[in-house]
């Protein structure tokens, strides 16, 4: 008796097919979209730029506001730079690492130009707030920039002095602390001092 041949041949194994990835999307999920926060930045600080430029500044009785042209080109070359990340920063190795940076910082750089603008408006292009009280943004470029050794002094001098008080102090509470630990009769009477100039917030460190 002779067994029955299948109805039919199932034929070769199929392999299964490879996904096909559209052309280009690779290259698509490299390069990202642009970052919409940088550009609205970059826009921010270009008209700030513009506005510091090329508005003249209201006449208060004395030479006019050193830095002005200085402060709008430099605003300007900011926002050049500011869009040129926002827009090939995904796709230029160099710049993703300062476009990663900026993304932190993306409300402030928006805010900032606001506020600048805002600030010369009220200052040097209109005068409606009193020149000797509120200076413009730019009169602190010039301090800096005309007084910038009378700083470094005083800087300088600062550091001296707290560094001479933190030495002081130190020298001074070493003393009295090996002052009361050597000589009870030296600790009757500091102790209550210390006790007075700074309690203990654990009163058993006191005793």
């Amino acid at each position: 008796m002779t067994t029955s041949q299948p109805a039919f041949d199932a034929g070769p194994a199929r392999k299964p097919a490879a996904a096909t990835v559209p052309h280009g999307s690779a290259s698509a999920r490299a390069s990202g979209p642009a970052w919409a926060t940088g550009i609205l930045a970059a826009l921010a600080w270009a008209a700030f730029g513009a506005l510091t430029w090329l508005w003249p500044n209201q006449a208060v009785g004395f030479s006019d506001w050193a830095f002005t042209t200085e402060l709008g080109i430099a605003a300007l070359a900011g926002a050049a730079l500011l869009a040129l990340v926002a827009l090939a920063g995904q796709r230029v190795r160099a710049a993703q690492r300062a476009l990663a940076a900026l993304r932190a910082a993306g409300p402030w750089l928006v805010a900032l130009p606001v506020a600048l603008a805002a600030w010369e408006i009220l200052t040097a292009k209109t005068a409606i707030l009193p020149t000797p009280f509120f200076a413009p943004p730019q009169a602190l470029i010039e301090v800096y920039a005309d007084d910038w050794r009378r700083l470094g002094d005083s800087v300088l001098n600062t550091i001296r002095l707290l560094g001479l008080g933190v030495a002081y102090g130190g020298l001074a509470g070493f003393l009295v602390g090996v002052s009361i630990g050597w000589s009870r009769r030296i600790g009757y009477w500091v102790h209550p001092v210390l006790r007075v100039l700074g309690r203990c917030r654990q009163p058993r460190c006191c005793r």
